[in-house]
Order: structure tokens, then sequence, then C-alpha cells
């Protein structure tokens, strides 16, 4: 159980970076 939460931790973390790494590119 712990495994999963921390996998989907790790998953948001990852499309946030790219999200804030894209949006910082464009403007």
């Amino acid at each position: 159980m712990k495994q999963a939460w921390l996998t989907f931790g790790a998953i948001v973390i990852f499309v946030g970076l790219l999200l804030l790494f894209f949006s910082s590119k464009e403007a």
C-alpha cells in the first residue's frame, strides 16, 4: 500500500516539474 502512494507521489512531483519547466520555457 505504501509503495503505491510512493509511486503516486513520484508521478505527481514529476508531472508538476514538467509543467513548471514548460510554463517557464514558454514565458
